[in-house]
């Protein structure tokens, strides 16, 4: 049987890191390409309110 192989480490960057090769529009599409949802964006209060009702109903 073979090795598995190593996952490589994952850079950690910090805020400001980030702040300097990205801007705020950038960050937002690249969490909407990741799937996230921000205040603002349509389905958002809907989601935000299911959310809610199943944390109420667990």
């Amino acid at each position: 049987m073979g090795r598995k192989a190593e996952v490589p480490a994952v850079p950690y960057y910090t805020d400001e890191e980030i702040d300097a090769f990205m801007s705020d529009a950038d960050i937002k599409e690249l969490g909407h390409r990741l799937g996230y949802l921000f205040p603002g964006d349509p389905g958002y209060a809907a989601l935000l309110k299911r959310k809610i009702e199943d944390e109420i109903n667990d």
